[in-house]
């Protein structure tokens, strides 16, 4: 999926202001087991968001759907992952609802990015200098 125009979304199928380069793990590696390990790994809390925890809601051979809670309001965000032919990991991140996200998305995107690039994956960082339209949105005053 595509992106709406809100600043609360990333996709490799996005606009210039959502756009994600797919992942790409190692050669020869198992791309979903990899991605569902670090699902498995990642705490709830981190960064001060997701508190509600997630759950797995699809695993298959080449797509995962995870959807994570925020504790207080019990807002959830859906992300996706598929597995493409050549490899690559299209990745998709989106608030339900509500117009900004806080930085919610690219923080639980680069929690899972730096695990992954840990095991050797081409996984980009999303920073202000990436991604100035969603990092101007979503600054706390």
């Amino acid at each position: 999926k595509t992106c709406d125009y809100e600043p609360n979304c990333f996709s490799t199928s996005g606009d210039e202001y959502h756009l994600l380069k797919p992942w790409r793990p190692n050669a020869g590696g198992d791309a979903m087991s990899e991605l569902l390990e670090t699902i498995k790994a990642y705490p709830p809390g981190q960064a001060n968001i997701d508190k509600g925890g997630w759950s797995i809601i699809t695993a298959s051979d080449n797509y995962l759907y995870v959807q994570f809670e925020s504790l207080k309001l019990g807002f959830i965000d859906d992300v996706e992952m598929a597995v493409n032919k050549d490899g690559s990991v299209q990745v998709r991140s989106s608030s339900r609802i509500g117009f900004l996200d806080l930085g919610v998305n690219a923080k639980r995107l680069n929690w899972l990015s730096a695990r992954l690039r840990a095991l050797g994956w081409e996984a980009a960082e999303l920073t202000p200098a990436t991604h100035p339209y969603y990092f101007d949105k979503n600054r706390r005053s």
